[in-house]
């Protein structure tokens, strides 16, 4: 099976293939918010890299958020797009879930708050308790209120909470 995997949630644009063996090509633009611009050349560069081609991609997988509005629908657009094209299937991603997966494949054995900066002061988050265990999902935080979250789960715990994403590195005070 190979695995077109699109990521528009960000900044950056974020494209890979990956089949049973593992990735096998990726590339990260940094586009200064020109996703639009940027996705169909990276999809065709990785491909290239890859040494495959649109026709051999059994699934997209694609970055729902939570994220840069304007990034996600040309993400999501372009996924349904080449899905449609193709004939196969679109599997839909979390920002937060994929961040807090990392953290988990990195070794992390504890609670995991996947924080997203959303502008404008404020975070998205949700908390996780292993890799498919969300105990908070998904929501809108100013940072005080999310570091009282973090604090309160940690109580729960009884333990750190390792707190990733490009929310997190904004808002660490």
């Amino acid at each position: 099976m190979t695995l077109l995997a699109i990521e528009t949630a960000a900044e950056l644009v974020g494209v890979a293939v990956a089949d049973a063996e593992g990735p096998r090509a990726g590339v990260w633009v940094r586009t200064g918010r020109r996703h639009a611009e940027s996705l169909a050349p990276a999809i065709a560069h990785v491909m290239d890299q890859a040494g495959t081609s649109l026709a051999d991609v059994d699934v997209v997988a694609v970055d729902v958020g939570p994220g840069l509005f304007t990034g996600l629908r040309v993400g999501v657009a372009t996924a349904q797009g080449l899905a449609q094209g193709l004939g196969i299937g679109v599997l839909e991603v979390t920002s937060v879930a994929v961040l807090a997966h990392a953290a988990y494949e990195g070794g992390w054995p504890g609670a995991v708050a996947a924080v997203v900066d959303a502008r404008r002061g404020e975070v998205f988050a949700a908390v996780y308790r292993g890799v498919a265990t969300e105990s908070r999902p998904p929501a809108r935080y100013v940072p005080g209120a999310l570091g009282d979250l973090l604090w309160s789960v940690a109580a729960e715990t009884g333990g750190p909470v390792l707190v990733v994403g490009n929310g997190a590195a904004r808002y660490a005070q």
